[in-house]
């Protein structure tokens, strides 16, 4: 009987299932061909490494290849790729400091982080159209507003912006650890009542909401939409909503949530094994399907050895973006992937 009710137990947990496949490779550039010279990188988050590359639309992709010196400022090459061929469409350069940061807008404009502050670019890197202060450090899965770090708002403190225009969108949240953003609220973690636990809290104008209790001792948040939020720690990732339903759980051997689709369709995975020069294995989720639809070791890459992967996932989900110091791929996921 006791077995029986085990069994039971373990059927009704939502769990997710393993597709060993790698996707399609569309396209791989090396931006040295097209006047990089020479991306150095000096992270070990490869939610850090995805801050360089972002589509800015489902036709094209924005990647920097930054030239991070011993003192600030730095040098940031940026080259506008086209998302199904890898042709060069645009590219610019400017300097920056302490984050280098590209995010893609709703209109396929581009908000980056400069010595001079944060920008809005027009999607052919031409124009400023507007500049504040800043830096940039996160944004909604759906690109619609941004996180500027403000430093009036206390040391760790965030305001929200339109994307759009970089005007402020009315919302600020002083003093606390922001792990991710959606369009009105923060994710962060937190014990509550003297717990052994740590608890996935939300906060927005009305205050602070406990949402799900881990049993990880610590770990980070990504929201994937604006109800649905991605938990990882303990070789664990666990997607729940704002209701404290959880979706599905996965095994994780360690990593960061890389990348959101806009459409919170999916989300990628980056597991890492070692230094930066290192094994790593992406994942892609699907939230609707509950299972991983595509997996890329760096074996499978041509950019094996070459430092930390940055990736980025197209509006819809479609496409996956990676980059490697200077060279580019992008992969189909909407092809039948290649069976291990």
């Amino acid at each position: 009987m006791l077995l029986r009710r085990l069994v039971l137990i373990a059927c009704l947990i939502p769990t997710i299932s393993l597709v060993t496949a790698s996707p399609r490779t569309l396209w791989t550039r090396d931006l040295r061909e097209y006047g990089s010279q020479g991306a150095q990188i000096d992270t070990v988050l490869a939610m850090e490494a995805s801050r360089r590359i972002d589509f800015g639309s489902a036709n094209e992709l924005l990647v920097v290849s930054p030239r991070e010196a011993p003192v600030d400022p730095f040098e940031v090459q940026a080259f506008v790729l086209d998302s199904r061929t890898g042709s060069l469409l645009a590219k610019r350069s400017w300097t920056s400091q302490d984050i280098y940061a590209v995010f893609g807008t709703p209109q396929g404009r581009y908000v980056v982080n400069t010595a001079g502050g944060v920008q809005l670019l027009d999607s052919g890197l031409k124009e400023v159209l507007k500049t504040r202060a800043g830096p940039a450090e996160m944004a909604s899965p759906g690109r619609r507003v941004i996180a500027v770090r403000d430093f009036e708002v206390g040391h760790r403190g965030v305001i929200f912006v339109d994307s759009e225009t970089l005007r402020p969108a009315g919302l600020e949240f002083p003093g606390v650890a922001v792990h991710s953003i959606a369009s009105d609220r923060v994710a962060f973690a937190g014990a509550l009542n003297d717990s052994h636990r740590t608890s996935l809290i939300v906060r927005d104008a009305r205050g602070d909401k406990p949402v799900y209790e881990s049993t990880c001792h610590e770990i980070a948040a990504r929201f994937i939409s604006d109800t649905v939020v991605v938990l990882v720690g303990c070789n664990r990732i666990d997607v729940v909503t704002l209701h404290g339903k959880r979706l599905f759980s996965a095994e994780s051997d360690g990593g960061d949530v890389a990348s959101v689709s806009r459409d919170g369709s999916r989300f990628v995975i980056v597991e890492q094994d070692g230094p930066v020069e290192r094994a790593e294995t992406i994942k892609v989720f699907d939230v609707r399907k509950k299972e991983i639809v595509a997996r890329l070791e760096a074996s499978d890459s041509t950019v094996e050895d070459l430092g930390l992967a940055g990736v980025s996932l197209a509006p819809d989900g479609s496409l996956l973006g990676v980059v490697r110091r200077d060279l580019v791929q992008v992969f189909d996921l909407t092809a039948p992937p290649r069976k291990k």
